[in-house]
């Protein structure tokens, strides 16, 4: 694989990030309760046989040793036939075929109990049995199956952090973590990421190898999840507002190095009247920066009337840009809201998701219920209720919150289907072919309706259902085709009432069409504590637009011509800044005095103006040197031979600061190092301004060079 190559593959799967970024929200609390109950019997089993806690993490093998003391088998032998656990602890204390039984008999034990089915799968892998391992998370897929759901996100983030904490010391282990993860939650492609990344950077090769899966995963994620596609905007927005920002920045800090002591001229004229230039200058500068007291924003503007009429046409031009980015950075909060609210983990499109995905848990449904005070008639909270009552077989509540949601949207197909479900599970024949058929009309191309409505008509002499499952699967044979697979392989004659119809699932159609801009006052709601330098975004932008257009006027009047700044002069001796106030003729004051002190010697005054030019030389070429290190870009844009492409150097230095503050300041709801781990990108930076540092290098002794050579010719 050639260099370039890997250079673009490397850019891709950044790109393919940024779409996935998000999409790793907080683990749902579906199935966690199981979990906490299984860990308590797990614990009380210890603690009869005195197994000590601090023991838990090299479990097998801290069973294998008790196993040589005699009073533990005893104490063992006492716990006959108590659970799974007594069967998996005999398990782990022998070998061969008693051991494969024991194993097999814990799995059988636990075959009820997906909580205990868990933290057992995680013993296997960690001993390094994963075909028991397998048997577990067969049986806790079968679990979640019967109850109406496709997925357990929490399961599958804590097989991320899992396969982490086994990456260094068992990195097969760690694979057959990261790998699983994604039985458990479709809707996310870490799981081949972290694959790829076990070993590195010592496997490099293997995870550039894994770069083209990565992206074919994404952006297939991409093209079926919502919440991919929001995510991708979301992010593709905040690099974009990161870029524009830091750009902005850039440019204040090139003009502010090269036209602040100018700028500030009159308050050191006005406030340190008497003292030398040198010290003038200082003292009015360190008074302007103080500024940043009062932020950033602020203190930029306050420079950008100061500086703006000593530039020249092209430099103000950049100002102007420089300054419209301040003007509108304000919107950005209320922009980064209304493009990631439907992310919030509390938002509704993401719990009508989590509720026809998931099982039923009670946090879910209360955090919907707590939702809908928060946001009354919010059809999206009143489907959630109506699915997750479903799921817990509370059909009365599921009817009330169904028949809510068909009156706030008689004509939503969602609404529909969970209606038509709820009439099936309450064996409403009519209710069915009511619902089915209206969500049917509303949306021919519906395989969920069409597969559901022939449920109806099973027990229909006159009518043969096969026919209309067999147009189902001519609308989308992968959707019914699987479901009909993963019931005969989990459940064959013994079907669950929630697997006999198949649960819709949220279309990012239907989220773009009806769910995305069906409450645009939470803009407003989600910005109602949010401040912008003291004020609220509004506020701040209307100060930032008045101040736009002042800035504007005076340019337009005063300083968009050079012709008619007459007001200031340069010394003609050492080229500082002079005012009618502070110039000697044509000289500064230092150097009039200078001049008097020599009376008046034409070549003692030439001597001084041409060591004045050379150290004005040397230290534009140092402060070029030094701008150049840390902003690619900025040296040639502070020498002012050419504007354009320096700035767009500088504009490209500024995407990738910006992606490198996007990737450290990566957050989920969930520890985020279990994803990327930023300590990554950090090097990204150091080596672009490393070889920054050395281009400038090259350019700062090839300068130096010209210099000595000149110096020897003079002479």
């Amino acid at each position: 694989m050639t260099g370039r190559i890997r250079a673009f593959g490397w850019l891709a799967a950044l790109a393919a990030l940024v779409f996935v970024m998000p999409t790793t929200a907080r683990a749902s609390q579906f199935l966690s309760a199981e979990i906490e109950a299984a860990l308590s019997k797990r614990d009380d089993f210890l603690k009869k046989l005195d197994f000590p806690a601090d023991k838990l993490s090299s479990f097998e093998q801290s069973l294998q040793k008790s196993a040589e003391d005699g009073g533990f088998k005893g104490r063992l032998e006492a716990l006959r036939g108590v659970g799974p656990w007594y069967r998996y602890v005999n398990g782990v204390i022998n070998e061969g075929g008693v051991r494969e039984r024991f194993f097999g008999e814990a799995v059988k034990a636990a075959a009820a109990d997906p909580g205990t089915l868990w933290l057992l799968a995680l013993e296997f892998i960690r001993g390094g049995h994963t075909q028991y391992a397998d048997e577990c998370f067969d049986a806790i897929e079968m679990y979640i199956l019967a109850v109406g759901g496709s997925s357990a996100p929490l399961l599958s983030q804590q097989l991320i952090l899992y396969g982490n904490t086994l990456a260094a010391s068992n990195p097969a282990a760690a694979e057959y973590c990261y790998t699983e993860s994604k039985r458990f939650d479709k809707n996310q492609c870490w799981w081949l990421y972290r694959k790829g990344a076990i070993g590195f950077p010592d496997n490099l090769d293997n995870l550039l190898a894994a770069v083209p899966d990565f992206i074919a995963e994404a952006f297939g994620l991409l093209a079926a999840s919502w919440r991919a596609q929001t995510a991708f905007i979301c992010w593709a927005y905040r690099f974009f507002a990161a870029t524009a920002f830091i750009f902005a920045c850039s440019l204040f800090v090139v003009f502010i190095v090269k036209y602040l002591p100018r700028g500030v001229h009159p308050i050191g004229d006005t406030l340190f009247v008497g003292a030398s230039p040198s010290v003038r200058t200082a003292a009015s500068v360190v008074i302007v920066l103080a500024m940043l007291i009062a932020g950033v924003v602020p203190t930029l503007w306050l420079i950008a009337f100061l500086i703006c009429r000593f530039m020249n046409a092209s430099e103000k031009k950049l100002l102007i840009l420089a300054c419209a980015i301040l003007t509108v950075s304000p919107l950005g909060f209320f922009a980064d809201s209304f493009l990631s609210r439907g992310l919030r983990p509390d938002s509704p499109a993401v719990l009508l998701e989590r509720s026809m995905r998931e099982g039923y848990s009670v946090g879910l449904y209360n955090l919907a219920r707590t939702n809908l005070t928060q946001r009354p008639g919010n059809r999206a909270t009143e489907l959630t209720l109506a699915i997750c009552a479903t799921k817990s077989e509370n059909y009365g509540a599921n009817s009330d919150a169904v028949n809510k949601a068909l009156d706030l949207a008689p004509n939503d197909p969602l609404a529909l289907l969970y209606a038509g479900n709820h009439a099936f599970l309450t064996n409403d024949i009519n209710g069915m072919k009511q619902y089915y058929g209206a969500a049917l009309k509303n949306n021919p191309g519906s395989a969920e309706a069409k597969f559901n409505l022939a449920q109806a008509y099973a027990d229909d002499v006159d009518f043969t259902a096969s026919d209309m499952i067999s147009e189902a699967a001519k609308i989308d044979a992968g959707l019914v085709g699987g479901h009909m697979r993963v019931n005969a392989r989990y459940f064959q004659d013994d079907v669950p009432p929630l697997r006999r119809i198949i649960q819709p699932t949220l279309t990012p159609f239907y989220f773009w069409s009806r769910l995305f801009m069906a409450d645009p006052a939470e803009m407003i709601r989600f910005n109602e504590s949010k401040t912008y330098f003291g004020l609220s975004p509004i506020a701040a932008f209307g100060a930032s637009v008045v101040l736009m257009l002042v800035f504007m006027g005076l340019y337009s009047a005063m300083w968009k011509h050079m012709s008619k700044a007459r007001k200031y002069f340069t010394c003609r001796i050492c080229g500082r800044l002079l005012c009618r106030r502070c110039r000697k003729g044509t000289i500064c004051s230092v150097c009039y005095k200078k001049s008097i002190d020599s009376h008046n010697n034409a070549a003692t005054m030439y001597n001084l103006q041409k060591a004045y030019q050379d150290k004005a030389t040397l230290q534009r070429d140092f402060t070029k040197f030094a701008l150049g290190i840390v902003i690619p870009g900025a040296g040639t844009l502070y020498k002012g031979e050419a504007l354009f492409k320096p700035a767009m150097t500088v504009l490209i230095s500024s995407a990738i600061f910006a992606a490198c503050y996007c990737a450290i300041t990566f957050h989920t709801y969930f520890p985020s190092a279990a994803v990327i781990d930023p300590i990554y990108i950090i090097p990204i930076l150091l080596i672009y301004n490393i070889v920054a540092f050395f281009k400038q290098c090259v350019g700062l002794a090839k300068t130096m060079k010209n210099r000595v050579k000149m110096s020897v010719k003079a002479k």
